[in-house]
């Protein structure tokens, strides 16, 4: 297809966890015109991890105010953006009425109530992942993605720091995605009787701050550490020491992705939700509840049965590849 952007904007105002999985895009569009200018519009929820990527050269913040959405339209249409590209693949108000005022010459998304983009791309999705709908622009421009993954090598310092044996994200973005401490509180002394000489690091969000610390504070061994306020370098760093990441279905677990790292992810019982945000590790297990209640309805003893088969699964993979080698 014969054309040759000099100035994108990516649109993601979503979660942290939303921008993770567009991140493929940011690179295959670089790949595709190198020359261009490439920006994102972020939220701020998502800010600090787009700000860390090569590949972006720009980060425009989008803020949830009336008179900032006029002033930041303007700003947009200062740019005299040659493409526009929105993933969501659903109907925002708030995008709808920057494209409208910023009138780049092309623009490219997911019409779904009325027809807002030039370019539809559902016609040009090859899957129902989330990274296979953030992708679809490159299939439009009639080339096939290199980048499949979240990237996160930007994020990424060598440093010789001992391995994680096993890494347990506690926090979750909703209620049903959370395991009740009991649970987790099993399901540690299950591994630690099993294995007692592993080191296991938790993490959550801060909010989780009281739950973290009372999950580590029944442990009086120095093999379990615990962490709630990470950096977003530090947290992607510390998921790249860990053998094994345990996680509800949140951003982690596409973060540990992009880092191909086994993961057993919680999932809530929802019929589209395991297709669209599934691990993409070559090794990973999802586990879902087997009810409405969401993961708390998850046993300690199946994510244990679970973990020993990933474990058992990733030896043979490090030895086979070591073989290859």
């Amino acid at each position: 297809m014969d054309i040759n952007p000099k100035n994108i904007l990516v649109v993601q105002i979503g979660k942290l966890g939303d921008m993770v999985l567009t991140s493929p895009l940011f690179y295959e569009l670089k790949r595709l015109f190198p020359k261009s200018k490439l920006k994102v519009l972020a939220s701020a929820a998502n800010q600090e991890f787009v700000s860390q990527l090569k590949a972006v050269d720009e980060v425009i913040v989008y803020q949830k105010n009336v008179l900032k959405d006029l002033f930041l339209a303007n700003k947009l249409k200062k740019n005299n953006f040659d493409l526009w590209i929105d993933v969501k693949d659903g109907y925002s108000r708030t995008s709808a009425s920057l494209l409208k005022l910023a009138k780049p010459n092309l623009s490219l998304g997911y019409n779904t109530q009325e027809k807002i983009f030039d370019v539809d791309l559902k016609e040009y999705t090859k899957g129902k992942h989330a990274v296979d709908l953030s992708l679809a622009p490159v299939c439009y421009f009639g080339s096939e993605p290199v980048y499949t993954a979240p990237v996160l090598t930007d994020f990424l310092k060598e440093t010789a720091v001992s391995p994680i044996d096993l890494l347990i994200n506690i926090s979750a973005g909703s209620p049903s995605r959370y395991l009740n401490e009991n649970k987790w509180l099993h399901f540690l002394s299950q591994i630690m009787h099993k294995y007692p000489s592993y080191k296991i690091h938790l993490v959550g969000i801060q909010r989780d701050e009281k739950l973290l610390l009372s999950i580590y504070n029944n442990f009086k061994t120095e093999h379990i550490t615990a962490k709630y306020n990470y950096t977003l370098p530090e947290l992607v760093n510390s998921l790249n020491r860990a053998n094994i990441i345990v996680s509800a279905d949140t951003s982690i677990v596409h973060l540990a992705s992009g880092l191909n790292k086994p993961i057993i992810a919680l999932y809530p019982k929802v019929d589209w939700n395991l297709e669209r945000f599934k691990p993409l590790s070559d090794n990973y297990v999802a586990i879902i509840s087997k009810s409405d209640k969401g993961v708390e309805d998850i046993e300690s003893s199946e994510i244990l049965e679970k973990y020993e088969e990933l474990a058992d699964t990733a030896i043979r993979s490090k030895s086979l590849s070591k073989v290859s080698a």
